[in-house]
This record gives structure tokens, sequence and C-alpha cells, in this order.
């Protein structure tokens, strides 16, 4: 059985959120601007490789060798992708929005549903990436990458396209593990069984450091203050 109570302890009120905060950003790209103002109290860095950024979206430092300027601008990613907070939607079925047929199905669902914007805006499962990481990660989800030999790997990140699974460096995983169980948790998404015992065991064997716990701090401060509010 899966157990939550450690991330309900780490998120805390964040687990209601849709129900209580003041200022919850109401689509993705209120909550893109909404993290880039957050008062970070130290330099903000992003996933994966640890990149300087600034809050008008410019990289300044830590882009890997050999990388492009176009591979290094800033990215915010879901670590839940869009297409699993959606697949149990109306929205994201077939002939949804029948008079754009070619409209694809997230971008469906960001015109007619209201639910689907509110999850893809919620800002406990966005953060800030490398562009390369981001096209790379896609919608893959987390797990063990046993073929390292087929895989890529950025920044410490495996990721195998033919099983569609990425694997965070270890230092990492425990964050990645409870942004999951937060979002499994609030919307009931499909996923196997076997990856929840995966995301579980990393949720146990990796728990939260003091930056982790700082920034869901300053997340539910802002939330329910609406400190940020003016520069959405």
């Amino acid at each position: 059985m899966i157990r939550f109570l450690w991330v309900r302890v780490l998120f805390g009120l964040a687990l209601y959120s849709s129900l209580c905060y003041s200022f919850p950003p109401r689509d993705f790209l209120e909550a893109k601007k909404f993290l880039k103002t957050l008062p970070y109290e130290s330099q903000p860095t992003t996933l994966y490789c640890n990149a300087c950024w600034t809050a008008d979206g410019r990289v300044i430092s830590g882009c890997p060798e050999g990388w492009t300027e176009d591979d290094c601008k800033l990215e915010w990613d879901h670590i839940v992708p869009a297409s699993l907070l959606g697949v149990n939607l109306p929205c994201w079925q077939e002939n949804a929005c029948p008079w754009n047929p070619k409209k694809n199905k997230r971008s469906c669902c960001q015109e007619i549903s209201p639910e689907f914007a509110l999850r893809e805006a919620n800002v406990y499962n966005i953060l800030p990436v490398l562009k390369k990481i981001n096209r790379a990660r896609s919608n893959f989800l987390p797990g063990i990458v046993y073929n390292r030999q087929r895989s890529l790997e950025l920044c410490g990140m495996w990721i195998d396209p033919k099983t569609h699974t990425f694997e965070p460096p270890d230092h990492l995983k425990g964050r990645i593990a409870r942004i999951y169980l937060h979002m499994y948790q609030e919307y009931r998404f499909p996923i196997s069984q076997r990856r929840l015992q995966i995301i579980a065991e990393w949720d146990r064997k990796y728990p939260a450091n003091f930056e982790e716990k700082r920034y869901i701090i300053l997340l539910n401060k802002n939330l329910f203050m609406g400190q940020n509010r003016e520069n959405i």
C-alpha cells in the first residue's frame, strides 16, 4: 500500500490549493509569471542542470558545454506532464473541439476547460528547466532506466525513448516523487501501480532537504498572501 503521510506533511495545505488559496494562478501563463517573480532568497537555478536564471527569463550561467544558445533557453516544465493532467477530462477526448479539428488535445483543453487550466497552472508541478531538457524528457514518466546504452544522459538524468521513461539523478528523485504523489492525490490521473511503487520508494529513500522545504514554504506564503498578484 502506498503511503502518502510524508507528502501530506511536506506539502501541508498545498493539497487543498484549489479550495482555499486566495490567489492561485488561473492558467499556465499566469503560473509562469508568478514563478518568475517570486522573491527567491538566493539565485534561482534550473532543475537538473543547475543553471542560473533571472526574473526576465534569461539564463546567465551554468549552461552545459557544447549546448547551443537555443538549448539553454529557460522553459517551465510540468513534472507531471499535461497529457496526464488532462487525460481523464472530457476535453481530452476526440472531437472535443469540433469547430477546429486541427487543434491538438492540450490546446482544446486550454480553450474549453477551466478545470484543465487550473491543473496546468498548479505551481507545485512546474519547475524551471533548460529547453533541451524539456524537449528530451517530453511527456515521459519517472522510473528506472535499465538500458543505458540506448538512452540519453543529460545533466545526470537518463531518458529512455523506447520505454518513455526518465530517471532523475539520485539527489532529485525524492523531489520528483513528492511532486508526483501530491499531484496524484489531487487529480487521480492514470498511472501504473508499479510506477507508483517506484515513486513512493524514492520519496522514502530520499527525504526532502532544507532547500526543497524552503521552496514549498515560499510558494505557500505567496499563494496565500497574493504577494505577486500585481505581476500576473
